[in-house]
């Protein structure tokens, strides 16, 4: 299949795309940068992990279901995640 060529508009919205994806990327590497210096400033305890993992897990599972994602459908759901990511 021969692919279409590549007009300018689709030029352009590769270009912002990939300034996007930068400005995504950047951001994550800032947050992991913060929350590394946080955790050397301030470190939880195995205790406060595990309190914040609970908390974190009641949360999802309340997300979960007001959305109607049920168990069976994570791994659906991540699937098509994933390759609606690549198409773009």
């Amino acid at each position: 299949m021969k692919s279409k060529p590549r007009t300018n508009s689709n030029r352009v919205h590769l270009a912002d795309r990939q300034k996007r994806n930068r400005d995504e990327e950047r951001w994550i590497l800032n947050l992991m940068a913060e929350t590394k210096a946080e955790q050397a400033r301030n470190p939880m305890s195995v205790e406060e992990m595990l309190k914040e993992n609970d908390r974190l897990a009641r949360y999802g599972t309340r997300q979960a279901k007001k959305l109607g994602i049920k168990p069976k459908d994570v791994n659906r759901l991540i699937h098509e995640h994933r390759k609606e990511a690549r198409r773009a």
